[in-house]
């Protein structure tokens, strides 16, 4: 009777014991560790071993302890620091029987370990073996077939929960990686995104570059032709004005049309500026200087009601450029900051050392990394929107009346930075002014001397014989106008071949050669060459009113070959071919 009572108190028990397991198990997240040690906690109280472990099967030739309780010192086979070699082992699923080794057979007959005369291990089987439950009793002699159910029934809950649990962890793996693969989507996504955006602004800088370059094209094309017909209303004014005494009222309009063609020369420099085809006269110069020497000019520019400051950096250093050239770039920023202040303000000019690195270089200003002279012009003005930030550099645009500007001063500042491989950069605020900074390459060479040379005023004369061959009819009559005035012998034609057949029927031999560097058929240098081959000893001057980059294709801006650009005045011309003449 007291047999069957304690087999009822162990069935309830158990049963309580697998109920309370199920409700924990089945409360997820659990971990696995959490898991192992409550089922080992609730076996320990329910049977009263000296010890309960379990072991798990971490694959087919390890196994490692993973939850281990006792009341007293516990001596199992396996140490539980360490994971054990168990190709040899196997798990009996039929007798429910764990075989630890050939020596010691886990069984109700035979003792397992030293010590302990009784040894029961219960398979865990999820699907298959996935570890054993283990106990050593020293008292205990039997295990009776209520309690192995109870085992078998705990190890199945055990079972059940390592698959959920391990099912969850798979699960949360799995989200991890989904998370991981998201954010690397997301990551890609955004790259791809920028990669558009910067496909875009490159498409966009694409298109501006090549309309600006067609319209580079288009302003070099009108310049030349301006420069052609500039040169015969300069030249034909100034004999017009030769020939009239001076009370003649006709001198007081022929002064007038001259006044008037230097505005056209400047427009031509404008044009020839903007499309960046202007010449350039270079030499190492020092920014500071340069602007010291101007600010008389430049007070006298921007009025009395404007505040002029302007901080130098002493230790600047040299460019090579134009003078004259960044000197406009500075005038055209002070006058469009003059414009910026109708009721006067405070305009700054500046200049400092900078090292560009490559990432400012490539996002803001397409200029190669290094050490650049920075000339900032900045103004208290009323400042500039972004739309209209994006649009000052293109030619003819402008925010002011029709009548109050052309829209090119600011493309020509762009043009001449540009050709001189510099950058520029503007920030402005509406309310608030604008600054323009201006980068420029650091030489290090000497400064050059910028004093101009000493030109006779009094119309040089000379009695040689001179070959001139230009395409322009006007332009070709008025040179020999010019130079049959002063005592030359000329003789014309129109292009290469003409002049081939001239030389080699009349068999005359000329002094000087005066050609124009663009020419139908051969151009000038070819011209030239072939003349040199049946008079070694001519001279040659090359005149042109073509863009730089056109004239140095044909070679003729390379040093020790004489030049001189059109549109040029009587006095120049006859002083050039002095120069060459004599040379």
């Amino acid at each position: 009777m007291e047999g069957n009572n304690k087999e009822a108190d162990i069935n309830l028990s158990g049963l309580s014991t697998i109920i309370k397991l199920n409700n924990m198990f089945g409360f997820l997240p659990i971990s696995l560790n959490e898991m192992l040690l409550a089922t080992v906690g609730e076996v320990l109280k329910l049977f009263n071993p000296n010890s309960c472990a379990i072991f798990m099967i971490k694959d087919q030739d390890v196994i490692e302890l993973a939850a281990i309780q006792g009341k007293e010192s516990i001596k199992p086979d396996f140490d539980p620091h360490k994971s054990h070699d168990i190709k040899h082992c196997k798990v009996v699923r039929d007798s429910l029987l764990f075989v630890s080794d050939d020596k010691h057979h886990c069984a109700n007959r035979q003792p397992y370990g030293e010590g302990y005369p009784f040894h029961v291990c219960i398979p865990i089987i999820a699907e298959k073996v996935v570890g054993v439950l283990s106990m050593d009793f020293l008292n205990k002699k039997a295990i009776f077939s209520d309690e192995l159910n109870i085992l078998l029934s705990i190890t199945n809950q055990a079972a059940i929960a390592i698959q959920r649990t391990m099912l969850f962890n798979d699960m949360k793996k799995e989200k991890i990686e989904l998370e991981t693969a998201y954010k690397e989507i997301q990551k890609l996504n955004n790259e791809l995104s920028k990669k558009i955006s910067e496909l875009k602004d490159t498409q966009e800088q694409l298109l501006q570059s090549q309309k600006m370059e067609a319209l580079g094209r288009l302003a070099g094309g009108i310049a030349h032709d301006f420069n052609n017909l500039l040169t015969v209303v300069i030249g034909y004014s100034e004999l017009t004005l030769n020939e009239l005494s001076q009370e003649s009222s006709l001198r007081f309009n022929t002064n007038k049309v001259l006044k008037a063609t230097d505005r056209l020369k400047s427009l031509t420099g404008q044009l020839l500026a903007f499309s960046r085809k202007q010449f350039i006269d270079s030499r190492i110069i020092n920014p500071n200087r340069l602007i010291t020497d101007f600010a008389v000019m430049l007070k006298r520019l921007i009025g009395e009601d404007i505040e002029l400051e302007i901080a130098l950096s002493p230790d600047v250093g040299s460019i090579r450029a134009d003078h004259r050239q960044i000197e406009q770039v500075i005038m055209n920023l002070c006058i469009n900051s003059k414009q910026a202040m109708p009721n006067g303000g405070k305009l700054f000019i500046e200049t400092k050392n900078v090292k560009l690195n490559e990432i400012y270089t490539k996002h803001y200003l397409d200029i190669t990394p290094g050490w650049y002279v920075m000339i900032a012009v900045s103004d208290t003005g009323h400042g500039m929107s972004e739309d209209v930030i994006a649009h000052i550099f293109e030619p003819f645009f402008t925010t002011r009346e029709i009548g109050q500007g052309t829209g090119l001063g600011l493309s020509v500042v762009h043009g001449i930075v540009k050709q001189h491989n510099g950058g520029i950069r503007v920030y402005s605020e509406i309310g608030k002014g604008t600054t323009f900074e201006i980068y420029l390459p650091i030489i290090e060479e000497p400064i050059s001397d910028l004093t101009e040379p000493y030109q006779d005023s009094n119309m040089p004369r000379g009695s040689e014989s001179i070959l001139l061959v230009e395409d322009e009819d006007l332009v070709r009559e008025l040179i020999r106008d010019m130079l049959s005035g002063s005592g030359y012998s000329i003789t014309i034609a129109s292009n290469g071949e003409e002049t081939m057949k001239l030389i080699q029927k009349t068999n005359s031999c000329f002094d000087l050669l005066i050609t124009d560097v663009v020419l139908p058929g051969m151009n000038g240098m070819e011209l030239a060459n072939n003349i040199r081959a049946l008079i070694p000893d001519i001279k040659v001057l090359y005149i042109s009113g073509h863009n730089e980059d056109i004239i140095h294709k044909c070679g003729v801006l390379e040093e020790g070959i004489s030049f001189l650009r059109k549109p040029f005045t009587a006095l120049s011309l006859n002083s050039k071919v002095r120069e060459v003449l004599t040379s």
